[in-house]
């Protein structure tokens, strides 16, 4: 029978037969940021790990079955096996930029020893931006007011669910605009009700996005009293200008990356571009254009590579049972 437990925000299920589990449950983590913030504590990543740990072990048994591995490390592992990294490389460090839902990591892998030797990541910056500017355009465009003003919960959630199914179409195919119709979102003074039918171009959904990139984002970022700044310090490089865009954004985040692990572009093996906002053309050009004018054209060509839609996900699956194996 199928048991499902949680804890701590860990959701899994195992196969229970005869008492007893009959397949391994692993779990992919992302490690502890490593950098400005916890450098008085070399064993930072260790207790990132061990949390993990003592969650599962609350509600696991025997604790021992289960493994825990960092989801850059699987990546790594995953893209090896579809040989996705340059197999001319001569050098065992592969970065790793996964632009997830709600946030951005950019790690440096040795592949050789299986070790994170460098992960910072970006909180609130991911694919969701994309939908977030998006839902705010057809909010101001239908209701006057940025959605997270909307008192129509239903009516925000719609909107929501309309974005993200638009930005996906956009990232996912070469269409240059979408209908977006959201039949009976409001009703007037009269009681009629009231539709959004709406044509977006992508240079509209561009230009929203790169609004809250350069309006919300990165001021974020620079202030040194906002809420989330102790979780976000030390990811901006202190060589370079203060980020305007999008562009400027990564460079001075991928810069910070080889200052701080004393690394460079051509000592990299190869860039990986994962995550579900890898999909999106904006994130991709964005990270190929940074590397373009750190290492030149070539580099970009022969060592940045962005897998096909169905492997962003399938490189962490993939790579986590191949770990576990090579161990077993």
């Amino acid at each position: 029978r199928k048991n499902a437990s949680s804890s701590s925000n860990i959701l899994f299920a195992v196969d229970e037969y005869n008492g007893g589990y009959n397949t391994r449950p692993i779990f992919t983590y992302p490690p502890q940021r490593t950098g400005d913030v916890d450098d008085d504590d070399e064993n930072t990543n260790e207790k990132y790990l061990q949390f993990y740990q003592k969650a599962v072990n609350e509600i696991i048994s025997p604790p021992s079955i289960a493994k825990f591995i960092p989801e850059p490390i699987c990546v790594v592992k995953g893209a090896r096996y579809y040989n996705l990294i340059p197999s001319s490389s001569q050098s065992d460090n592969i970065m790793v930029v996964d632009i997830g839902g709600k946030s951005t990591s950019i790690s440096i892998i040795n592949e050789k020893g299986n070790k994170v030797v460098y992960y910072t990541s970006i909180e609130g910056f991911g694919g969701e931006t994309l939908v977030v500017s998006l839902m705010n355009y057809l909010s101001n465009s239908f209701y006057g007011v940025d959605a997270q003003e909307v008192l129509d919960t239903m009516g925000v959630q719609r909107l929501y669910d309309a974005s993200k199914l638009a930005v996906m179409e956009m990232s996912g195919s070469k269409l240059g605009r979408v209908q977006i119709n959201i039949p009976y979102l409001s009703v007037d003074e009269k009681m009629q009700p009231k539709h959004l039918d709406l044509g977006i171009s992508r240079n509209v959904l561009e230009a929203e996005f790169r609004d809250i990139v350069k309006l919300k984002i990165i001021p974020e970022l620079l202030d040194a009293t906002h809420t989330h700044t102790r979780k976000q310090e030390g990811i901006l490089s202190q060589s370079m200008k203060q980020p305007v865009d999008v562009e400027s954004l990564f460079s001075s985040m991928i810069m910070n990356v080889f200052e701080k692990s004393a690394q460079n572009p051509f000592a990299l093996g190869g860039v990986l571009i994962v995550g579900g906002g890898a999909r999106s053309p904006l994130f991709q050009n964005a990270v190929k254009k940074t590397f373009s004018n750190l290492a030149g054209e070539q580099f970009v060509q022969e060592k940045v590579v962005i897998p096909k839609n169905e492997l962003v996900e399938e490189l962490v699956v993939l790579g986590a049972s191949l770990c576990v194996e090579e161990e077993d």
